[in-house]
């Protein structure tokens, strides 16, 4: 993806780099212009406003 992506285009099945690490998008939510993304068991989740920028990765 672009370097331009942002949290809001997390979707499940996707991967998220976090400290340095690509973890599984399991579900993502929004609300009020934020974004919230939970990742696989016992990794970090995410809360952010919806335009902050990301590194994500889609499996085709």
């Amino acid at each position: 993806m672009d370097d331009d992506t942002t949290i809001e285009a997390a979707k499940s099945g996707d991967v998220i780099g976090i400290d340095r690490m690509w973890r599984s998008v399991e579900r993502c939510t929004g609300l009020n212009g934020w974004v919230t993304v939970l990742t696989a068991p016992y990794s970090p989740n995410i809360t952010a406003s919806w335009d902050t920028p990301v590194f994500l990765a889609r499996r085709i």
